[in-house]
């Protein structure tokens, strides 16, 4: 769930047991002035595929908002809506990953002006961190295009795992290394802007209560 700056929440999820078309349980919006949560229409997906198949490959997939747009992962494949342009409905992300390895299934994040994407499937690229950026603003016609960089990789597989940015720090908890079956209960993280250290690093003094996988993280406000 991210907020739009249309003053709306949108929520992405999976298809429930109603008899209706997948269309209808894919994607609600809530409008924080009435409070009546509405279907998008059926037109917002002319552009895209929505079927059972995207669905049973999105076991771990999130969404974030980024430039005012926001970006779901959904297993194989990335999708966007634009609030500026809802006339346009959800659009895949046209954006050439050509060397850049990102995972499927991954856990994901909003930092700064682009999304960030750590660990997935298959386990070659369970260490994998990639960062995608739009290449237009909202109001371009081409505003679901993009670019692909590449991360520097994890210490270790974390599918599952959950990201959050804390103080100039990108943080990924927990998470499962599908090759040897290690549930992890710790973090890493990395400089969001560059520093001596550009390499993920171990977070000594965290520890979860447990070690777990398919989780969220958040980052709240820090009260004195």
């Amino acid at each position: 769930m991210a907020l739009l700056p249309c003053e709306q929440l949108l929520l992405a999820r999976y298809v429930d047991e109603r008899p209706v078309p997948i269309e209808e349980s894919f994607c609600d919006v809530l409008n924080l002035d009435s409070l009546d949560w509405r279907p998008l229409p059926n037109s917002a997906y002319r552009h895209i595929c929505i079927d059972e198949d995207i669905l049973d490959h999105s076991a771990f997939f999130g969404a974030a908002s980024v430039s005012r747009r926001i970006v779901a992962l959904m297993g194989h494949m990335t999708l966007a809506y634009n609030p500026t342009l809802p006339e346009d409905g959800w659009r895949a992300v046209v954006a050439p990953l050509g060397d850049v390895e990102v995972g499927a299934s991954s856990c994901c994040v909003a930092l700064g002006d682009e999304l960030i994407v750590a660990s997935g499937r298959p386990p070659a690229l369970a260490r994998k961190v990639a960062g995608f950026r739009f290449a237009k603003p909202p109001t371009d016609p081409l505003w679901f295009h993009g670019s692909w960089r590449q991360l520097p990789d994890l210490d270790k597989a974390r599918v599952g795992g959950a990201m959050a940015v804390v103080d100039d720090y990108l943080y990924i908890t927990g998470g499962v290394d599908e090759t040897t079956g290690e549930f992890h209960n710790t973090a890493e993280r990395l400089a969001a802007r560059p520093r001596d250290v550009e390499d993920w690093q171990s977070v000594p003094w965290f520890q979860m209560p447990r070690a777990l996988h398919a989780h969220n993280a958040f980052a709240m406000p820090y009260l004195e």
